[in-house]
């Protein structure tokens, strides 16, 4: 007796294409584990421009630095910075997405400084690693857990006695209100979230580069939104994951939407994002890391 009525050959292509992103991601990992940069560098794929932004700088006074990465010769110079100061343990998964074209993890990572000391240090990060069809990482996307308190530029910020569930739901919120700007084309909506040094690095759909666009400030975001509403019509926004902890909010969404101008204009698309936002102590945005799939 049929229960669940789902397309098998559906359910087929999702499970390999998901499985497909996951074993790029293991394979990745399983090179950091050994440290060795030239088979590091071989878990990228060929083509470039590749997406790196995976060493955040947190300021004192709460502002936040993302270098972001594209070529494989800068990338491989981060490789030789990152694993000659560092050996990386295995270490465990808590949450994990395997989207068809990205994997997500929030997990606990271990690693041993290579000065001679034996202590080993352990760090929440969220990891977001972007594929192709083809094996390889296209990009690592990384956040390490930054206590909130330290986070935006407002010199009175403070540390409250909110408790879990509040942050999470205020975060949760802010997204939805987020989201509903982007939906209506509100400029001043999606600005008034933001912290005035957000910084992002998210995928570059206005100039259709094929990577990350690194945003600094809530002025650069207003422009970039600017020319995003300019370019497109925004049709509709489907929400196809989130996760939501008090440290970060991650989602994926689908766009689709309609080109205002030039040769195919009138023509509708569709695109997937994958970002995580890091909040403020007071609950706006300040970071934004995703990439996103190529407009079909």
């Amino acid at each position: 007796m049929g229960v669940i009525d789902i397309d098998p050959e559906l359910l087929q292509r999702s499970a390999d294409a998901a499985l497909h992103a996951a074993e790029q991601g293991i394979v990745h990992m399983e090179a950091e584990y050994r440290g060795e940069i030239g088979p590091l560098m071989d878990t990228l794929v060929a083509q470039e421009p590749l997406a790196y932004a995976i060493r955040p700088v947190i300021n004192a006074d709460g502002s936040v630095e993302i270098p972001v990465e594209t070529t494989r010769a800068r990338i491989h110079d981060w490789y030789v910075q990152v694993r000659g100061a560092s050996d990386m343990l295995p270490g465990w998964s808590l949450i994990e997405i395997r989207g068809e074209w990205y994997s997500f993890t929030e997990q606990i990572t271990r690693a041993r400084l290579k000065n001679g000391a034996p202590e080993i240090y352990e760090t929440e990060v969220i990891l977001l690693l972007p594929v192709t069809t083809d094996p390889g990482i296209t990009g690592e996307l990384c956040w390490h857990r930054t206590p909130t308190i330290s986070l935006g530029t407002d010199p009175e910020r403070v540390a409250d006695e909110r408790n879990r569930p509040d942050l999470r739901r205020e975060l949760l919120e802010c997204h939805d209100r987020h989201l509903d700007a982007l939906r209506s084309g509100d400029v001043d909506g999606l600005v008034e979230l933001l912290d005035d040094g957000a910084q992002a690095a998210i995928r570059d759909y206005v100039d259709d580069t094929g990577t990350l666009v690194a945003l600094r400030g809530a002025a650069e975001h207003r422009a970039h939104y600017e020319r995003f509403f300019e370019t497109f019509d925004v049709v509709g926004i489907d929400l196809l994951h989130r996760v939501v902890q008090e440290w970060y909010l991650f989602h994926e969404v689908r766009l689709t939407v309609q080109r205002r101008a030039g040769a195919d204009a009138g023509a509708q698309l569709s695109f997937r994002l994958a970002e995580f936002v890091i909040p403020t102590a007071d609950g706006r945005m300040m970071v934004r890391i995703g990439h996103g799939t190529d407009p079909a």
